[in-house]
């Protein structure tokens, strides 16, 4: 009788060991999904910060070349080196008795007024440049976003 009990308490360990490593065994097995699902996100995480990093350089590039530009033209024109004009177009007036069509003719700037130019152009600069990052940012990052159809 002695060896019937024993039998059945081993039965009934072995059952509950079992049901024991199959519960782990299914544990680890949806463990490891999500860490491969994890580094897979991180991986994606690097590979946008890498394209993030990598877009800032060249549109701060771009930017610092292009305002290196309009400062040189600046100097330039507050020095008298270079001069700015515009055209401007002189209509007739109707008492005028020349046959003339009102061509364009060039007006020089004052310096004053000229100076005025590249602080003109360093904000078109700028918003140009983010606009393009933007651009960029949105054709390099879209296809790595959720966004339902």
């Amino acid at each position: 009788m002695k060896w019937i009990s024993t039998t059945a308490i081993l039965a009934v360990i072995t059952a509950l060991l079992t049901w024991t490593v199959s519960s782990l065994i299914e544990k680890n097995r949806t463990l490891n999904a999500n860490l491969k699902a994890s580094e897979r996100k991180v991986a994606t995480l690097r590979t946008l910060n890498d394209m993030a990093a990598e877009m800032d350089t060249r549109h701060t590039g771009k930017l610092k070349d292009e305002k290196g530009k309009n400062n040189q033209l600046r100097t330039d024109i507050n020095a008298g080196v270079k001069r700015v004009y515009i055209t401007a177009k002189c209509p007739n007036s109707p008492t005028a008795r020349t046959g003339s069509v009102g061509d364009d003719t060039l007006v020089e700037l004052s310096r004053t007024s000229g100076s005025a130019i590249p602080d003109i152009r360093d904000g078109i600069i700028s918003d140009r440049a983010k606009i393009d990052y933007l651009q960029d940012y949105i054709k390099k990052m879209r296809p790595f976003c959720k966004i339902p159809q």
